[in-house]
């Protein structure tokens, strides 16, 4: 897993992936994450992945070890999952949903950053962390004379 320094001292991984895991396909948040990668298809493809079975979302994560993800989940996948999730590697960071009440076992751990009731702030959310991707992307970009590539779709996908 290739890590970089970036300008503001955080690290980032080159190669990136954010997925979502509902354990109801029918949901709410469901339906808006899909349309919000059907709408960004272009921008997103190879990097944003809907799951709703459980052993295909874990079996995805722990067979791309040089991957690191940022997952978004429906909190009815509930604190057993959190857990499992938490220790794994290769998980960067974890966004939760609330599509019920506030689930106060979700501020537990430390690879959760943060909980969302409303569908457009949990979409905003993934809107920044892929336009954050592409930023860092830039400075790869760059190197390889394609700058204006990233920044075209950090701008796009914002």
């Amino acid at each position: 897993m290739e890590i970089i320094e970036t300008l503001e001292g955080k690290q980032h991984v080159s190669d990136r992936k954010f997925l979502f895991f509902g354990s109801d396909p029918h949901s709410n948040i469901n339906k808006t994450i899909e349309e919000f990668i059907l709408k960004f298809e272009q921008l997103t493809v190879d990097l944003s992945f809907i799951f709703d079975q459980l052993m295909e979302f874990q079996q995805f994560i722990t067979t791309n070890e040089n991957v690191q993800f940022v997952l978004f989940i429906d909190d009815r996948c509930g604190f057993d999952m959190i857990s499992s999730l938490q220790d794994i590697v290769q998980v960067d960071s974890i966004h939760i949903f609330h599509e019920s009440e506030y689930q106060p076992w979700s501020t537990f751990y430390s690879k959760i950053r943060g909980g969302y009731r409303i569908a457009a702030d949990f979409v905003q959310i993934l809107v920044d962390e892929i336009g954050y991707f592409y930023e860092q992307k830039s400075n790869e970009y760059e190197k390889l004379g394609h700058m204006n590539l990233a920044n075209e779709k950090r701008d796009q996908i914002k």
